[in-house]
């Protein structure tokens, strides 16, 4: 799962297969599948191995200080490894460590009064917007390099905001991987929701 993380991280998932990393560790593709049956098993339990980074606490006294908690950690733990964040979004059920997050996030909203359809809705926004928080936190020098000539270069006059802000929007929030606006966004939204 290391050796996978770091392609990942490095030439992104495309780059990820069995035979690169049959090669990388120096067996032969059949050893690998062995304990993958194919690409897609291999990419299940990257993102089960990405989600198994995040604790899971134990519950305190407040349901938003908990979700808060739980949604900070799993944005911390994916700006380690910010390629794997997608994995994590769409394959957040392959696994238990993945349920087990959401699970949880199912049991803090249900402590809040949401049950339900209604908290498996919010349930899934709040696990992708905090994957969406944590890609945005993993945008390297080089991305957000690509992403400010992208912005510069968009005509002035039509878009004057988004070319003054370009530095910005081009980098994500890259300085600062728990980035307390997107998390305390989510939860006042949460907040302001009416109950059940």
């Amino acid at each position: 799962m290391r050796r996978a993380t770091a392609i990942s991280g490095a030439e992104g998932l495309g780059a990820v297969t069995i035979r690169r990393l049959a090669v990388e560790l120096g067996v032969t593709p059949m050893a690998l599948y062995w304990h993958f049956t194919n690409k897609d098993a291999l990419l299940d339990a990257l993102a089960e191995h990405a989600a198994a980074a995040v604790p899971l606490r134990q519950d305190g006294p407040d349901w938003a200080e908990d979700l808060r908690a739980l949604l900070e950690d799993l944005v911390g733990a994916l700006h380690l490894t910010p390629a794997l964040a997608p994995l994590v979004q769409t394959r957040v059920l392959s696994g238990h460590a993945g349920a087990g997050l959401a699970e949880r996030v199912l049991a803090l909203l249900e402590r809040a009064g949401f049950t339900g359809r209604r908290a498996a809705e919010l349930a899934l926004l709040l696990l992708g917007s905090a994957v969406a928080v944590a890609a945005g936190c993993g945008a390297g020098p080089a991305t957000a390099g690509r992403r400010l000539a992208r912005a510069l270069a968009l005509p002035a006059e039509r878009f004057p905001r988004v070319v003054a802000s370009a530095d910005v929007l081009s980098g994500g929030i890259a300085h600062d991987p728990r980035h307390p606006g997107g998390v305390s966004l989510l939860l006042e939204g949460v907040r302001a929701l009416p109950r059940d």
